[in-house]
C-alpha cells in the first residue's frame, strides 16, 4: 500500500471514530490522561477540572477490511454545560510522522468534520517545549458558524500528536485558558 493510500483510508472512518468516541467509550473527569496505543503510552496531558474525558477505543488492523489501516483512537474532552457546541480531541495517527503528513491528513479530515473549512491562520511554534504547527480557521456545521484550531506536535521522532478544537466562536472565548493549558501539558511517555 502506498503512502497516499495509507493517509486516505483512515480519513474515511475518522469522523465516525470521533462520533463513536463521544458515545461508546469509557469516560472520566479531570486529571492526567494517558494516550496508549498498542499497549504503550505514547503521550499524556492534563484534563481541566470538571471536563468530561471520553477515552475512545482502539481498533486493531484485524478488525478492519483488508488493506485499510484502522482509524486512530480519539480522546475527546467536553466542558460542562456546553451542550456539545464544541469538541476538543487528541489523537496520534500512526501514518502521520511529519508535519507535511499532518497537513495532508488534516486537509482530508477537516472537510469531513466541517463544511466549507477555510484556514485563516498558520504558525510554527514551540508548544510545551516541542516543535509544533498550528492551523486555525472557520467553517460551518449545519446552520452554525464554527471556528477550528488544530495543533500538530512532534511528540517523538516520526510521531505527531494532533490536538483539535472545533466549536462556536463564543465557546473558544469561554474556554481559551483551559484549551491552552491542555495543549501546553502534552508530554511524551508514561503518565506522571
Amino acid at each position: 500500500m502506498n503512502r497516499e493510500t495509507q493517509l486516505t483510508h483512515p480519513i474515511r472512518t475518522f469522523a465516525t471514530a470521533v462520533l463513536l468516541s463521544l458515545s461508546t467509550a469509557a469516560t472520566a473527569t479531570a486529571g492526567t490522561v494517558s494516550y496508549a496505543t498498542g499497549g504503550a503510552t505514547l503521550f499524556h496531558f492534563d484534563a481541566p477540572e470538571g471536563w468530561e474525558v471520553v477515552q475512545g477505543f482502539e481498533v486493531t488492523a484485524a478488525e478492519m477490511p483488508e488493506g485499510t489501516p484502522p482509524a486512530p483512537r480519539v480522546v475527546s474532552l467536553l466542558p460542562p454545560g456546553e451542550d456539545r457546541i464544541m469538541w476538543t480531541g487528541l489523537w496520534s495517527p500512526p501514518e502521520v510522522g511529519t508535519f507535511a503528513e499532518a497537513r495532508d491528513y488534516l486537509g482530508k479530515a477537516v472537510p469531513r468534520l466541517l463544511a466549507d473549512p477555510e484556514v485563516t491562520y498558520r504558525d510554527t511554534r514551540t508548544v510545551g517545549g516541542r516543535e509544533a504547527r498550528i492551523w486555525s480557521g472557520v467553517g460551518t456545521r449545519g446552520p452554525r458558524d464554527m471556528d477550528f484550531s488544530i495543533a500538530a506536535i512532534r511528540i517523538a521522532p516520526g510521531r505527531i500528536v494532533l490536538a483539535a478544537f472545533i466549536g462556536e466562536p463564543e465557546a473558544w472565548d469561554r474556554h481559551q485558558t483551559e484549551l491552552t493549558a491542555i495543549l501546553n501539558s502534552i508530554a511524551p511517555g508514561t503518565a506522571r
